[in-house]
């Protein structure tokens, strides 16, 4: 069966991100909630000393107060955020932030290269909305752990994205049994070679470091790209019998992993293209 291959559509995409016109949201394991708008994801991770939400859609007041119905829909207290990690320093995964920090006072976490970036080149130089409006607590970086309670996030350094990318292994479960989730931090391959071949080193990095953690559940945060919107209306009407739809396993999460290279390929075509390489 031949299927088509995915296009990044990078202006919807941007059109996208600031619509609070409509969001969803889905506990997807039983220590994991998708809250997701148009276009990006925020996830939270339930532990035994209280939650940590990873990434925050875009930085606008109702951004945050979708994040906190989501949390409450399914029972959980949002007064329980502890701490609050992102993945890379774009407007879009910043978010809303410093709603979050203002309201539960969660420490916050990123590399210190992209709290950098994040600072010194808003992604919308004009919209100052987007700029950088909170202070990170904790710089981390790879091989550096978060744990809060019986829970602990491996921190992953995978740049190119931007250039202080993260990505994060963690621990999820699905009716009591374990799974490791592995969640790329960035996407879109840059524009430049030389930033689109760090990307390429960062996928082999993630490879390695996913399949020696045995991970088979693949985590994005930007849904459209793994069909997450479907998977999060499975999961809504999930019976016991059926399967969880983020369970892979191994051997598919590292297939998954390919099409993170295939993007880059097509980007060197396109860059190629661009310059009248042949």
């Amino acid at each position: 069966m031949k299927l088509p291959k995915y296009v990044i559509d990078i202006n919807a995409l941007l059109s996208g991100m600031p619509d609070g016109s409509w969001f969803t949201h889905a506990q997807i394991f039983d220590n994991l909630l998708c809250v997701a708008n148009k276009t990006t994801a925020s996830f939270i991770l339930k532990t035994s000393e209280g939650l940590i939400v990873i990434d925050a859609i875009y930085p606008k007041e109702e951004m945050f107060k979708a994040i906190v119905a989501g949390i409450e829909d399914i029972g959980w207290d949002p007064k329980d955020i502890k701490k609050f990690v992102i993945t890379h320093g774009h407007f879009d995964h910043c978010g809303c932030g410093r709603w979050i920090v203002e309201n539960y006072h969660a420490e916050t976490y990123l590399s210190k290269i992209d709290d950098e970036f994040w600072e010194s080149t808003p992604f919308y130089p004009d919209k100052p909305d987007t700029w950088k409006d909170f202070k990170i607590d904790h710089y981390i970086d790879d091989g550096d752990e978060i744990t809060l309670g019986d829970t602990t996030i491996q921190v992953l350094f995978t740049p190119g994205h931007t250039p202080g990318g993260l990505s994060y292994i963690f621990p999820v479960y699905d009716n009591g049994v374990k799974h490791m989730a592995g969640m790329w931090g960035g996407t879109n391959p840059p524009a430049a070679i030389h930033d689109v071949t760090k990307y390429l080193a960062s996928v082999d990095h993630f490879a390695e470091e996913t399949r020696k953690a045995h991970c088979d559940v693949a985590i994005c945060n930007h849904p459209e790209f793994d069909n997450g919107y479907a998977k999060m209306e499975f999961a809504r009407s999930r019976k016991s019998h059926m399967p969880n739809p983020y369970v892979m396993g191994e051997e598919e999460f590292q297939k998954f992993n390919n099409v993170f290279r295939q993007l880059c390929y097509w980007k060197l075509e396109t860059i190629a293209d661009n310059n009248g390489i042949k």
